[in-house]
């Protein structure tokens, strides 16, 4: 009986773990065309299953910079599966509705490094096993690989195909945004 109980908790743990693993950074915008802090930050959860947030965090830090500014997600926050989550900040323009309308982390245009994280302590480095996923555009530092292109203003970086190689060059794509 008691290696049942592990053997299901083992399978809880493991689908968990699996269905955070599929919630990436899909797409930001570090300035609009109107305001330079028309930004947004585009989660794609593309798992089968929704995956709560609350006890997660976005931290960013700057280019080159050691201290994180980080947002955590309220509680109750879902995303659904194979859905988006749009976080913005209050200057957006943009025409999708926002899920969460924040003011603590501001993207710098000319690079840096934004990562998800599985929960609310501030990370340590780039290699913190709590990050589910990261990107460094730019001149940031702590890139996937090689960071990701510069986008103009109202223009954004978006995972091309939704993959995640593990190298941001490879993974986003400079598109008009919204």
């Amino acid at each position: 009986f008691s290696f049942l109980i592990i053997l299901v908790i083992f399978f809880v743990f493991t689908l968990s773990a699996h269905a955070a693993s599929s919630v990436v950074i899909n797409e930001i915008q570090t300035t609009g065309t109107q305001d330079v802090d028309d930004e947004f930050i585009e989660l794609w959860n593309g798992g089968d299953v929704p995956v709560p947030l609350d006890g997660w965090s976005l931290q960013y830090k700057s280019a080159t910079g050691t201290s994180i500014t980080k947002r955590n997600f309220d509680k109750g926050t879902v995303i659904p599966a194979q859905g988006f989550f749009l976080v913005v900040t209050k200057e957006y323009t943009g025409t999708p509705s926002a899920d969460l309308t924040q003011s603590t982390i501001h993207l710098a245009k000319t690079g840096g490094n934004l990562y998800l994280v599985r929960d609310q302590e501030i990370i340590t480095g780039k290699n913190d096993a709590q990050i589910n996923d990261h990107i460094g555009w730019g001149s940031g530092d702590s890139a996937e690989g090689t960071a990701a292109a510069v986008p103009d203003a109202g223009q954004s970086i978006e995972r091309g195909d939704n993959s995640d190689t593990d190298n941001n060059a490879i993974d986003f794509i400079i598109r008009r945004a919204w």
